[in-house]
């Protein structure tokens, strides 16, 4: 059905012609300019009444006032929630906010500064709704919980391939530890569960190359996402009921802990700095002693590393790793 305008003149519906305005409209004492949507009728030239195109002004206005402010627009509002595939009731209560909060927002009302900047920062970072959703799971129902876990996962692997796997690694180890563990050492656990993974596992555990920093190797969307979280959530979060790993490697990353875990952050740093995957790493990137570099470790580099230290040291299980990590450490003394 072809759409008609009301026509005051006319006062009647009709066909109508669309042109592309500027509007301004005062609010506050200020003064807003948008573009518009604007129906004339085709019998008399009079404007008409479209109410899609009304209801685009009003749109357009709120982006406008919320533009000037700073504020998210309504378009990511809406498109939020679909993004991450959540309700907005599920939404608001996992921000910590009231239940109907997140639906005004979605229905046309402005959020403070404080609210919009976190619409926004979690719109545009999915790791960071990623780790908002593993802090706030208690919150909200676990069919709410694993549909959007599935949605943003989607995101995340597309973006960085092997991210769900390296999550729950890094999930796994801190549940070991308690919470208690430096984004460091975090990260060095990960890197000697993925490079021994290649000797003890039928198949690699990870699949994404660490990056060479300057204090050894890191997996950077973990350190981002694990670097302002919160400890006492990771502590208490239990993962023995629904774990995604084998019963082999559940042992075996228990056994990396037991080898590793041990050391600090720092220790562990200097470990990587006498291994061939990070020094290799680092040449390529032409990288100072102390300069950032963001150039990846390869991964047929650590297999041949680890595979070779695992022979020549005879390790017949994962248990043996502990003797390699003593000796290292030893070794830097």
């Amino acid at each position: 059905m072809k759409p008609l305008a009301y026509c005051p003149q006319c006062s009647e519906e009709v066909d109508f012609d669309t042109r592309i305005e500027t509007e301004t409209t005062e609010l506050d004492g200020h003064l807003y300019s948008y573009e518009t949507k604007r129906a004339y009728c085709r019998t008399c030239g009079s404007a008409a009444s479209y109410l899609p195109y009304l209801e685009e002004a009003g749109n357009a206005f709120g982006d406008a006032v919320r533009s000037e402010q700073g504020i998210v627009t309504l378009a990511v509002v809406r498109d939020l929630p679909k993004r991450y595939g959540i309700g907005k009731r599920p939404l608001s209560r996992l921000l910590g906010w009231g239940e109907l909060t997140y639906s005004r927002f979605v229905d046309g009302a402005i959020p403070s500064k404080e609210y919009s900047d976190r619409i926004q920062h979690l719109y545009g970072d999915a790791q960071a709704y990623y780790s908002c959703l593993k802090g706030g799971r208690g919150r909200i129902s676990e069919h709410a919980y694993n549909k959007s876990k599935r949605a943003v996962e989607r995101i995340l692997d597309k973006e960085y391939p092997g991210y769900t796997k390296v999550q729950e690694v890094a999930y796994f180890f801190m549940s070991l530890a308690n919470g208690d563990l430096t984004n460091s050492a975090l990260n060095k656990l990960i890197y000697y569960a993925h490079g021994f993974s290649y000797r003890f596992l039928p198949q690699p555990l990870i699949q994404q190359r660490p990056k060479a920093w300057t204090y050894g190797p890191v997996y950077g969307q973990v350190w981002h996402d694990f670097e302002n979280i919160c400890r006492e959530e990771l502590a208490t979060e239990d993962l023995a009921d629904e774990s995604p790993f084998s019963c082999e490697e559940e042992d075996y990353l228990i056994a990396v802990y037991s080898a590793f875990g041990r050391y600090s952050g720092s220790v562990l740093s200097d470990i990587t700095h006498t291994e061939t995957p990070w020094l290799a790493a680092r040449e390529r990137g032409a990288a100072q002693p102390d300069e950032p570099s963001d150039e990846p470790i390869d991964l047929k580099e650590m297999s041949d590393y680890f595979k070779a230290i695992a022979a020549n040291a005879h390790m017949a299980s994962p248990r043996d790793i502990s003797r390699y990590a003593r000796s290292k450490a030893k070794e830097i003394r």
